[in-house]
């Protein structure tokens, strides 16, 4: 259970999406540290553990499905304890949220992206 440990990384290029996540995962106590690509969110992954990820599909430079799959691969090097990754796609086909699955993320949700969404993945979270 990763409980204990609220550190949660968000990644996304749109600043307000970035303030509204930002926003939602502090009321619910957590401490938020903000990416706007993939290059940037590697980066901090790299020095950093977080045991919450939220992943946008779609960024420049480098987007989540890439991003998510480097970050699996980081973690194997490592010998990490996975982070709970939840993706977030504009597009509800699904096969986009089935690559994003395929790729390592453990659920993923078509924005926009609510409080009792969120509740609901971090339940899911606190079992994985």
């Amino acid at each position: 259970m990763i409980a204990d440990n609220k550190q949660i990384l968000i990644v996304d290029d749109e600043s307000i999406s970035q303030m509204l996540l930002g926003s939602l995962f502090q009321s619910l106590g957590y401490e938020v540290t903000l990416a706007k690509n993939g290059e940037e969110a590697l980066r901090i992954f790299e020095r950093n553990f977080f045991p919450y990820i939220v992943m946008d599909f779609n960024m420049p430079k480098l987007n989540g499905i890439l991003t998510v799959k480097t970050m699996r691969e980081m973690e194997k090097m490592k010998n990490q304890k996975p982070a709970f990754i939840l993706g977030l796609t504009a597009e509800q086909a699904l096969e986009k949220h089935q690559e994003g699955l395929s790729v390592g993320m453990n659920v993923v949700h078509t924005k926009p992206l609510n409080k009792d969404m969120i509740k609901k993945a971090l339940e899911m979270a606190n079992s994985y």
